[in-house]
């Protein structure tokens, strides 16, 4: 018995949802399977010819049917972007069901319930911001995640090139100095205690506070700065 993969899940999300049906690992699985030298986390990127062969042969599941479950389409400079696991939830998916757009740091929404994503604690960007600042971010995000995915595949024609965008949001705009105090309030007064240093230390100051303002709203104190780059 094995369970047909939802719309856009990634293969470890499947190999997890089959093991659970036998109640054991999925590094179990894969060993039963004849797979004992790799891991999931291997295969999700690079499924050869020959495990693909093997895994089908013992799944009933073809070798381009399990390769379209993997991030084979990711050229290599993009695959640094992209999470070992999830990043977000759709609180419409089923639990356990992992999709591959949820490992990427463009998307927003589920593509197959039409919902934004929201974050593992429950909350998402709706918490921290207004519907009419989402509402009027969405085309831009929107727009920016289809140029994101097309560079990711090696697909992209537009100017400048991603990198270069990357560079200019990443770039220090001014000096290096401390979180303001109208920063710290994102943070808890234990959580304040306890990175006191940190919060004391000058940290950069990125363009991406000036061309996107709704970052410093968004991403925690503690998340900053980004690092530069396609990094």
């Amino acid at each position: 018995m094995v369970p047909r993969p939802g719309p856009d899940e990634r293969l470890s999300s499947w190999l997890g949802r089959l093991a659970r049906l036998y109640s054991m690992p999925a590094e179990a699985l894969l060993a039963h399977c004849g797979l004992r030298r790799f891991s999931v986390r291997e295969l999700e990127w690079r499924l050869g010819a020959g495990e693909g062969a093997v895994l089908a042969g013992r799944t009933g599941m073809t070798v381009e049917g399990l390769r379209r479950l993997t991030f084979d389409e990711i050229t290599p400079q993009a695959r640094l972007m992209i999470a070992a696991a999830s990043r977000y939830i759709c609180p419409r998916c089923p639990a356990g069901l992992h999709r591959k757009a949820t490992a990427f740091p463009w998307n927003f929404w589920c593509d197959e319930h039409g919902v934004r994503f929201g974050g593992k604690a429950g909350t998402g960007l709706d918490a921290r911001l207004t519907q009419t600042q989402l509402t009027r971010l969405d085309a831009s995000a929107r727009s920016g995640a289809l140029r994101l995915a097309d560079w990711a595949q090696g697909k992209e024609e537009g100017a400048p090139a991603v990198p270069a965008l990357l560079d200019l949001l990443t770039t220090r705009h001014r000096r290096s100095s401390p979180p303001s105090l109208a920063e710290q309030p994102i943070l808890s007064l234990a959580a304040r205690r306890a990175n006191h240093d940190f919060l004391t230390r000058p940290i950069a100051r990125q363009a991406l506070q000036v061309v996107v303002p709704e970052y410093d709203r968004v991403a925690p104190v503690l998340a900053k700065p980004v690092r530069p780059g396609l990094f």
